[in-house]
């Protein structure tokens, strides 16, 4: 319990994806716009955070939604959002609501 109040301390994170499974940074887009765009918000363990640092978004694969066929250039972007995640997803910070 309280372990998700100091992030960067408990090692849990909170990750929030949009319907195409890219993650969403918190404060990068307006909260209405924000708030609007994600589709379901992944509570990681300190390991599943170690694991999606290696790995980018294929644990987030594990989550189906309905996604149309991607193209290859839509891959790549995939593969570059997962690499931008890698290196963003220890640095959030605590939440206060």
């Amino acid at each position: 319990e309280g372990q998700l109040e100091d992030p960067l301390r408990s090692g849990w994170q909170l990750v929030f994806v949009d319907k195409e499974k890219d993650a969403l940074l918190l404060g990068d887009d307006p909260w209405e716009e924000f708030v609007n765009n994600v589709w379901f918000i992944k509570i990681l363990s300190p390991p599943e955070v170690q694991q999606m640092t290696q790995e980018g978004l294929e644990l987030l694969s594990s989550f189906p939604t309905q996604r149309q066929a991607s193209s290859s250039s839509e891959d790549y972007v995939t593969r570059q959002d997962s690499r931008n995640l890698s290196s963003a997803i220890t640095s959030v910070g605590s939440l206060d609501y």
